[in-house]
């Protein structure tokens, strides 16, 4: 029933709902209307049709989905590869402002994009989850610092080792001293 009343609604509007589900709620007007290439005015016409029928919700100079299942419905909308894109779009705006707080929320965007088309595009991924370990690391979230971590050992190039020994080197004993602080460290190996 939600993805009927969804499919009847113009496409731009749902499109933006489709953007807005990928970054939770509250919505965030500015960063949606970027990706759609609109003013944030032109946002909120395109989603007059969701504030009709009540999908969406206005408080203040908030707008926030009325239900979950409607954020869940509007992420239906989208192929895998339409979401992919998204989230790529997504990563980049929020990467392109200065805002310290929202880089760990574009590394994670970027995690979502699939994989890399080409070497460049690994290095860059592979450089960005390490930042974001580092920093996570450093401000003493371990649990999040490991994850980083994980996404950099997937990504890195295997010439790192040979290439940038120190700084590979101090990657993996920051990795190391987050999982273990973490509690993830596990004794694989038996000591007589």
């Amino acid at each position: 029933l939600l993805a009927e009343r969804l499919h009847d609604l113009p496409e731009v509007t749902r499109q933006a709902l489709t953007i807005a589900a990928r970054m939770g709620d509250p919505i965030e007007s500015d960063t949606v209307a970027t990706i759609l290439g609109l003013d944030e005015v032109g946002l909120i016409e395109s989603l007059a049709p969701a504030f009709e029928r009540g999908m969406v919700l206005r408080a203040g100079s908030a707008i926030r989905f009325a239900h979950d299942r409607l954020v869940e419905a509007s992420l239906a909308l989208a192929s895998p590869e339409r979401a992919q894109a998204i989230h790529a779009q997504l990563s980049a705006v929020l990467l392109g402002r200065s805002d310290e707080g929202r880089f760990f929320e574009a590394v994670d965007h970027l995690a979502l994009v699939g994989e890399p088309h080409d070497q460049a595009e690994q290095a860059r991924r592979s450089s960005l989850a390490l930042a974001a370990a580092l920093r996570a690391h450093r401000a003493r979230a371990f649990g999040a610092a490991e994850r980083y971590f994980e996404r950099y050992a997937a990504t890195m190039d295997p010439r790192s080792f040979e290439e940038r020994f120190d700084a590979f080197v101090d990657a993996h004993l920051a990795w190391a001293h987050s999982e273990f602080l973490a509690g993830s460290w596990t004794v694989d190996a038996t000591f007589d």
